[in-house]
């Protein structure tokens, strides 16, 4: 039986919040008591010189609720999932893998578990074919098919780089899927090599390999069909600047040593209607860059971050670019930002119910955001749903 390790330092982050909390609460609630029993001018008028009391004041001009959440929330996951992924499925229904497997009904607003699947996952990718089904690999030596006609779980052929976690799955337009880079549980090397899933044979295949080894990458396929390969860490812990493109006609990785794109978090790259891709580097030092396809190197946006790391990035219906979530001095926070490229703004939008860093954000077929899972200080099982 394997044993899940828990985090320590999340632990100890969950009780210093707490703790923190408890005291701003405590102090607080002192404060308004003593100020009951007080009395000041009254600071409406300046006319009006008579005293009353701090605690009447409050009464009839309460303190207001908290503002600018913009969120809804929706029915609750049943599973606690430790590093879940989630895809849009064609019927609507969103699918959760992680420490299992459940489902979200965006009509019922509800989640059901898929029963006898007990597997748990950590860095895998979730990848929608073109048929629909799904293909979940990484984390574990297995690689599983869900189709969602059915509502079960499959194997299909073993990867030739058994175990990766950390690395990329992209749908190519010939249907096949590119997984590149990663590393092995048991290795802490970054991987080189790259392959390509066949779904019609349910076979790996090797492609070449790319220039340099990374993990937690981004890949992003581009219109004309190739893959821009950005970011990520050497085997040494080292970022990697050097973008990459792999076309699929010749199965070879092209460097581009003049491309400057960092970033050091998988899921943070999005094709924009432009036909550049938005990379947000949100570990250190937290900026946003884009990536021209016509020059083919990556260039600052000239907007602060305002030290806010550890947010998802997920591409709205109108083409924007949604940020959710994230870490800022100390905190896990509820801000949601939208990076428009027509005006090259960053924009805040409001926050929602729950404090979220690198949570999971899913776009539905109606355009509604669907905000859930990952590292949540308050219930990681608790959902909202943003509507732009």
């Amino acid at each position: 039986m394997k044993s899940k390790i828990i985090s320590l330092y999340r632990v100890n982050d969950y009780f210093h919040v707490r703790v923190k909390r408890l005291s701003i609460n405590i102090l607080y609630s002192i404060f308004l008591i003593s100020l009951s029993f007080c009395n000041v001018e009254n600071p409406q008028s300046k006319n009006n010189r008579r005293n009353f009391s701090i605690f009447t004041y409050l009464v009839n001009n309460p303190i207001p609720p908290n503002q600018n959440i913009v969120t809804t929330q929706v029915g609750s996951m049943n599973l606690t999932h430790t590093n879940p992924r989630a895809v849009l499925l064609d019927n609507g229904k969103v699918l959760v893998v992680g420490d299992g497997a459940e489902i979200f009904d965006s009509t019922s607003l509800n989640y059901s578990v898929i029963p006898n699947r007990t597997l748990i996952r950590n860095s895998h990718t979730v990848t929608k074919l073109q048929d629909g089904r799904i293909l979940i690999l990484g984390g574990l030596s297995t690689v599983e098919i869900y189709d969602s006609s059915t509502s079960t779980f499959s194997n299909t052929g073993s990867m030739i780089q058994v175990i990766r976690t950390t690395h990329t799955a992209t749908l190519l337009a010939n249907g096949k899927v590119l997984v590149t880079g990663g590393y092995q549980t048991n290795s802490s090397s970054s991987l080189l090599s790259a392959e390509l899933y066949d779904p019609t044979t349910g076979i790996f295949t090797s492609t070449g390999n790319m220039n340099y080894a990374r993990r937690t990458h981004n890949a992003t396929l581009l219109t004309d069909g190739t893959v821009l390969i950005s970011g990520g860490f050497d085997s040494l812990g080292k970022r990697i600047t050097i973008a990459e493109i792999y076309n699929p006609s010749t199965g070879l990785f092209t460097a581009l040593p003049n491309s400057a794109c960092q970033n050091t978090n998988r899921n943070t790259a999005v094709l924009l209607p432009n036909k550049n891709v938005f990379i947000a580097d949100n570990g250190s030092p937290k900026i946003l860059q884009t990536f021209n396809i016509s020059s083919n190197n990556c260039s600052t946006l000239q907007i602060s971050m305002r030290g806010i790391g550890s947010f998802s990035v997920n591409s709205l219906k109108d083409g924007r670019v949604l940020l959710v979530g994230g870490f800022a001095n100390g905190d896990s926070i509820k801000e949601l930002n939208v990076y428009d490229s027509n005006t090259n703004t960053l924009n805040f939008l409001g926050n929602m119910r729950v404090t979220r860093d690198f949570p999971l954000a899913t776009t539905l077929q109606d355009g509604r955001v669907l905000i859930n899972g990952r590292y949540s200080t308050d219930d990681s099982k608790i959902t909202e749903i943003y509507t732009p």
